[in-house]
């Protein structure tokens, strides 16, 4: 069921005349407008009362509706676990275990106007009402919930960040380790394309090497799929819960131990604090230390490169126009959009990189007049050259075996397309028109299609 339907259904079925009475005095509502059900539906999904609503709430229920609001789905009564007061029995039926529990989040969730429920006919094999009950937490609600946190500390300054396990990584390109078929993230080359793992080098893929060797760094699981459990990973947790923080909002670990709890199916086995140090060791989280505490947030996203204009710091143009980079400053995404119109070789030491025209042509609208193009051309003759000649056979001709062509209009399904396809085996053209390979037809098609629209096609091979 969606929250909408089940906010329906409890407003029209489930509420009793108590409940209908104990919801209006928490939000502020008129009993006397409260007794239609459509207008008690309207009332509820409001933001009137809510507030107060929330005010009277303790900390691990703030807590669960940041869960549920995180995991944006209906659950069922067993997610509330963490909340009831003498835990949950082994043993006895389902209503048995969870009727207690059930009647404390009648009364202090549903009761003060908060939480959504009712019975989800779908649920054919549970045997008892309350195993058909689902909850919900409506969207409606989410910017009046409370901090996720108690005590975020307001520090100045960016923090610091383990730039060295960065540039360790980078530094492997030069010096190859020997090869490792388990290692999704090894460095390589096909054909002076640089590759992270099977694929082309991105900072996405990046930033994903990092977390998975967090992940991985003693053992504990912080990746794993619950949701049949309807839980989220310790991952996702953090994720979400860094998130929620203001631009000058540091936390501790102890405010992550009930997060964890809540949250995660084994959180309350995880040690936050040597979690969220390795999250920094990793230079997936930045610290500062005050007063004897260590405060983490996450670490900012990779800088944009249009924001660097001095490219100098760390790329160097030789004799032959060919690019050295230096790899103990350069930004990431700099390496990125360098390796877009490059091909690299490893010469005396240091990555090099030199203008390919080909690929050039697959990013021509992606770079444009960047400012990382105009030093290029403005410090190396070769590119220069190569961004010349780029521009001047872009669009004229394309002959390929095996290729189709499309005409995409609307700009909202370009930008999924070049999202989805950022690999350069979709070219776009002048004229609104893409081509791409034969083989990518069905996705292709597929996207086209989740996107709301029609796939149209014109044969002209006869």
């Amino acid at each position: 069921m969606k929250i909408s339907e089940i906010t329906e259904q409890m407003c029209r079925t489930e509420l009793a005349d108590a409940d209908i009475k104990a919801i209006c005095k928490s939000r502020g509502f008129s009993l006397s407008n409260a007794r239609s059900p459509a207008v008690l539906e309207s009332m509820l999904l409001s933001d009137v009362g809510l507030p107060s609503a929330f005010a009277g709430l303790e900390r691990k229920e703030i807590i669960m509706l940041h869960f549920l609001k995180c995991r944006e789905k209906p659950v069922d009564i067993s997610v509330f676990e963490p909340l009831a007061e003498k835990g949950i029995s082994r043993f006895g039926t389902f209503n048995q275990k969870y009727a207690d529990l059930f009647k404390r989040i009648k009364l202090r969730l549903i009761r003060r106007g908060i939480l959504v429920c009712a019975s989800d006919p779908s649920r054919h094999d549970a045997k008892t009402k309350l195993e058909r009950q689902v909850f919900g937490f409506p969207t409606q609600f989410h910017a009046e919930l409370p901090s996720l946190f108690t005590s975020p500390a307001k520090l100045p300054g960016g923090g610091e960040l383990n730039e060295p396990v960065i540039r360790a990584k980078l530094h492997q390109l030069t010096q190859p380790l020997p090869a490792d078929a388990s290692d999704r993230f090894a460095w390589g080359f096909s054909d002076g394309v640089l590759l992270m793992g099977a694929d082309e080098f991105v900072t996405d893929t990046f930033s994903q090497w990092q977390k998975h060797r967090w992940a991985s760094a003693d053992g504990s699981s912080l990746f794993y799929d619950d949701s049949a459990r309807a839980r989220v990973s310790p991952m996702d947790a953090m994720n979400y819960a860094f998130s929620t923080l203001g631009s000058d909002e540091w936390i501790e670990p102890e405010e992550m131990k009930p997060i964890f709890k809540i949250f995660c199916r084994k959180g309350s086995k995880l040690n936050a604090r040597q979690v969220l140090h390795q999250g920094w060791e990793n230079a997936c989280l930045v610290r500062q230390k005050e007063n004897g505490k260590t405060w983490y947030r996450s670490a900012p996203p990779f800088a944009d490169i249009s924001a660097r204009s001095r490219y100098g710091d760390f790329l160097d143009a030789d004799e032959a126009g060919r690019i050295k980079v230096n790899l103990d400053t350069v930004p990431l995404r700099c390496l990125e959009a360098i390796s877009q119109v490059s091909r690299f070789s490893v010469e005396d030491g240091v990555l090099t990189a030199f203008p390919d025209i080909i690929r050039m042509g697959r990013r021509h609208n992606a770079i444009g007049k960047s400012s990382l193009r105009k030093w290029l051309a403005e410090t190396s003759n070769a590119f220069s050259k190569a961004f010349s000649t780029a521009s001047q056979r872009w669009g004229r001709h394309l002959v390929h075996r095996n290729l189709l062509m499309a005409k995409v209009k609307n700009i909202g399904l370009k930008v999924s397309l070049e999202k989805t396809f950022k690999n350069g085996k979709v070219i776009f053209l002048p004229g609104d028109f893409i081509a791409f390979p034969e083989s990518l037809l069905g996705q292709v098609e597929s996207l086209v299609i989740q996107n709301g629209f029609a796939v149209k096609t014109i044969d002209q091979s006869t």
